[in-house]
């Protein structure tokens, strides 16, 4: 007899059982592939996910989320892949929203893949307008964000800034809405504003441990109230609860860290902070090229 059929013969005939590999829960997985994605383990995520969504193909979060490890895949494909994967991404989403309505989350990125695609790959404004729509029924603040991201990829920032101001209004405490209103005076290049609206944020919430990251990046940012920004992510990294995986990428606390001590002149803390960031995450490109260009320039 064949030595490698022996076991499952022995087994038969024995009325034994080979135990299957145990599945993780749901919530297992979702932790999993968040933080791949945080490492940017991209392959890995989608492999998580697959397997997640195959043993649990009712949970929305899991569709959700393998959606974004194939968007993530669409990104780095090359042209004769980038559709496939982005067919994969538009499914897993609209997956995610069948299986959950009033999800806004899986709604808001369904939007946007909407908004992004060519109609050949079933993009379309009029179905990510119908996305914003719904979102707005749901949660009018996270519908007044989905309408400012639809009037900045229409090039009408005025518009934006409306539909966001508003959500900002709505809602100020939420991280979503906070976050798109910050990337907005980023991009505008409203130093002032921005340091402010964070500041504002931590007068409010005052043990948000997102707020004080973003608080020490506006600083990193902006070359402004350096020494505050210092202190605010030193305080983040002793702080419970923080974000994690797809919210905040590994190492990017360390890194920002490091653009502040090298603004302040504290060029050997900064080449130790970024190296820091590195060994959290070794894919944060960004830090390997401030590292690499502060330690040439010594």
């Amino acid at each position: 007899m064949d030595r490698f059929l022996a076991i499952p013969m022995l087994t038969l005939l024995l009325g034994l059982t080979v135990a299957a590999p145990a599945l993780a829960s749901p919530d297992t997985a979702l932790a999993e592939m968040r933080q791949l994605l945080g490492q940017n383990r991209i392959g890995d995520a989608v492999a998580v996910g697959e397997r997640a969504t195959s043993a649990h193909p009712d949970d929305a979060r899991l569709w959700l989320w393998l959606g974004r490890a194939y968007g993530r895949r669409a990104i780095e494909a090359n042209l004769l892949a980038r559709a496939s994967w982005a067919g994969k991404t538009r499914e897993a989403w609209e997956k995610a929203v069948a299986l959950d309505p009033a999800s806004t989350e899986a709604r808001f990125d369904l939007m946007q893949y909407y908004l992004q695609a060519p109609g050949m790959l079933g993009g379309g404004i009029d179905k990510a307008k119908a996305q914003a729509d719904a979102i707005g029924r749901i949660d009018p603040a996270h519908g007044q964000l989905a309408l400012g991201t639809i009037a900045m990829a229409q090039k009408d920032p005025a518009g934006a800034e409306a539909a966001w101001r508003e959500a900002v209004r709505l809602a100020p405490s939420d991280h979503r809405v906070r976050l798109a209103w910050s990337a907005f005076l980023t991009r505008e290049g409203r130093d002032d504003e921005l340091v402010a609206f964070w500041n504002d944020q931590a007068a409010r919430d005052p043990d948000d441990a997102m707020v004080q990251f973003q608080i020490g990046r506006a600083a990193a940012v902006t070359g402004r109230n350096l020494e505050a920004g210092l202190a605010a992510l030193d305080r983040y990294a002793t702080m419970p609860g923080k974000p994690t995986g797809e919210q905040l990428s590994a190492g990017a606390p360390e890194w920002r860290r490091g653009q502040i001590l090298e603004k302040l002149g504290r060029t050997d803390e900064a080449l130790v902070a970024y190296q820091a960031a590195i060994d959290a995450n070794p894919n944060l490109a960004d830090a390997r090229k401030d590292r690499d260009r502060l330690a040439a320039a010594r």
